[in-house]
């Protein structure tokens, strides 16, 4: 039998040719060009190292790392692990841990860090003297101060001792910080199956001399319409992770929602 190429059937050959560049479709709906998962630009293909799997994006600089989706043919971005985060993936769990430091703002932690210190370097001159002088009923003209002193204090440390955990089941989704108590930040805990949609979505943190600092929060879109904010303060970066993992993990597909950060 001869096995020369030259002399297959042209419908074999034929075959064989149309098998060697199938492997992206983007005929399909379902497929779409490689988009930068920064500024969402198409990447163009002088922008793609084939060999290290790494693209560059003409449009914002980002580079970032592409993987082949084998279901729908196409390229993505690499979902990369945020600094900070830990992830476990059992079949009956999806367990997920972020650490404070790593996952919130430097930039808001320095901001915070330094009013901390300043709003109590001043307050302190008048305490020391309160306590010499004896004249306690001073005190209680500070004490709206004081309050605000300790707050901002116990508020720097939990962000530098703090951990979440997001444990999310068939049944149940739990988040929880520890070991530090949070004014702002409840557990939470929600019924898998009430949760229609998830998406990131920026709100006014604090403000300063009248201008807004934003932080970011990951929501939860319940049956009934109702919004729940499951982790509040982390970064886009690691909002954006963590709605995916829960996302692919409770096979709930992403739609963009009106107030959904871009």
């Amino acid at each position: 039998m001869n096995s020369d190429p030259d002399h297959l059937h042209p419908e074999i050959k034929q075959a064989e040719h149309k098998e060697a560049y199938k492997e992206i479709d983007f005929t399909k709906n379902d497929n779409s060009l490689l988009a930068c998962p920064k500024c969402k630009h198409f990447i163009s293909g002088a922008n793609l190292n084939v060999e290290e799997t790494m693209a560059t994006c003409g449009h914002c600089n980002h580079v970032f790392g592409f993987e082949h989706d084998h279901d729908t043919q196409s390229l993505r971005p690499v979902r990369l692990m945020p600094e900070g985060v830990e992830v476990l993936k059992l079949r009956s769990e999806l367990d997920i841990r972020l650490k404070w430091t790593d996952t919130t703002s430097k930039s808001g932690r320095a901001f915070l860090l330094l009013f901390t210190s300043f709003w109590n370097i001043i307050l302190l001159p008048f305490v020391i003297g309160v306590i010499v002088g004896g004249q306690w009923g001073i005190l209680l003209f500070l004490s709206a101060h004081l309050l605000v002193g300790m707050g901002l204090m116990w508020h720097l440390a939990t962000i530098y001792m703090n951990r979440t955990s997001v444990s999310v089941t068939k049944n149940k989704v739990r988040v929880r910080s520890y070991p530090l108590k949070h004014f702002l930040w409840r557990n939470k805990e929600l019924e898998t199956d009430s949760i229609s949609q998830l998406y990131v979505s920026k709100y006014v943190q604090s403000t300063t001399n009248g201008n807004p600092n934003y932080a970011y929060a990951l929501y939860a879109i319940m049956d009934d319409g109702e919004k729940v904010a499951l982790i509040r303060g982390m970064n886009r970066q690691t909002q954006v992770y963590i709605e995916r993992e829960m996302e692919d993990y409770l096979g709930i597909k992403n739609r963009k929602v009106p107030e959904e950060s871009s």
